[in-house]
């Protein structure tokens, strides 16, 4: 069966806990390790899960992440080798974004994600804020205080993506802005999914990147181990509610006032990646669906029109 761990609070979804474990574990593979490494997974998903202590004390390496985790292989050898190049291209795009002169970083739906509380300290000079639930955002404040502490240019904002108005919580900036919505739209009833794309243009701003992932609508209807996942999902009450056809990708962008920039995905896409980040181990990385997740990387298609210079707060809401 996929691995799907119990979460201590219920505020924190067994999805998020499960790439939690993930990113901690693949510190036990060297080449995964050079690849990406976060070095608060392991502490968080202790503190965070059932049983924590015991799953990070059976797998000390490899062959035991194999033998207690991958045994089934399939959904679980393939959701683990995925964080590994997701969380790296991510990763890279917002480092990039911010040694071009990005100063306000947002992550839509964090869950126990640590890219914040990992940027934040090497990049004093922007801000950075994780909008979720408020649930989860107690959950998050408290372990990450606890594992990490929290950088003073990290705030958490309390909202509900699935109903509040990204805008009702964010303005404006003064400068370009980087969103992150990764694996999170998935989970959004499609018109909330519409609703925020309407906002994301003018929040970005005309130098603005995003980032997000979807769920590839014909795999998923298609390929065997994306409708495994798909059915483990829905089956914990964390149904995936949002895909989109890859082919509708330009003109769904478009309608937004958006264009893809890069984006990450089918079989020769990922295996060139991996290579070129050096992962691309023979007998190491499985077999995979081919088209199921896309990362994209987008931003404006035309400058927006000039705004009067002002005082702009980078959030709304509690910290």
């Amino acid at each position: 069966m996929h691995f799907l761990p119990d979460p201590i609070d219920p505020a924190v979804s067994r999805t998020a806990l499960m790439v939690c474990a993930y990113c901690a574990l693949t510190a036990r593979h060297p080449a995964f390790a050079k690849a990406f490494r976060d070095p608060f997974a392991e502490p968080l998903y202790r503190l965070a899960a059932r049983e924590g202590d015991a799953l990070m004390e059976r797998t000390p390496d490899w062959p035991a992440v194999e033998r207690v985790v991958l045994a089934e292989g399939g959904v679980a050898a393939t959701a683990l080798t995925s964080v590994v190049w997701r969380k790296r291209w991510i990763e890279d795009h917002a480092r990039r974004a911010l040694e071009d002169g990005i100063r306000r970083v947002v992550v839509l739906g964090g869950g126990l994600d640590t890219l914040a509380l990992r940027l934040a300290p090497a990049f004093p000079a922007a801000s950075f804020i994780e909008v979720d639930r408020t649930e989860t955002q107690r959950v998050k404040r408290r372990l990450a205080a606890q594992v990490a502490g929290i950088p003073d240019n990290l705030a958490f904002v309390e909202a509900d993506l699935a109903i509040t108005p990204l805008e009702a919580v964010l303005s404006e900036s003064s400068g370009p802005t980087l969103l992150i919505a990764e694996f999170v739209l998935e989970y959004l009833p499609p018109e909330a999914v519409a609703r925020l794309f309407g906002s994301f243009r003018p929040l970005i701003g005309a130098q603005g990147r995003l980032i997000f992932t979807f769920m590839s609508k014909p795999s998923l209807e298609t390929e065997p181990l994306a409708r495994r996942y798909a059915e483990a999902a829905e089956a914990i009450g964390e149904p995936i509610r949002w895909r989109l056809d890859p082919a509708l990708l330009s003109g769904f962008l478009r309608d937004h006032g958006l264009r893809a920039r890069d984006r990450l995905n089918t079989r020769v896409l990922i295996d060139s990646y991996l290579d070129r980040i050096g992962i691309n181990v023979p007998g190491v990385v499985p077999e995979r669906p081919v088209d199921t997740l896309h990362m994209v990387l987008a931003s404006a298609n035309h400058p927006s029109p000039s705004r009067s210079a002002g005082p702009s707060l980078s959030h709304k809401g509690r910290r």
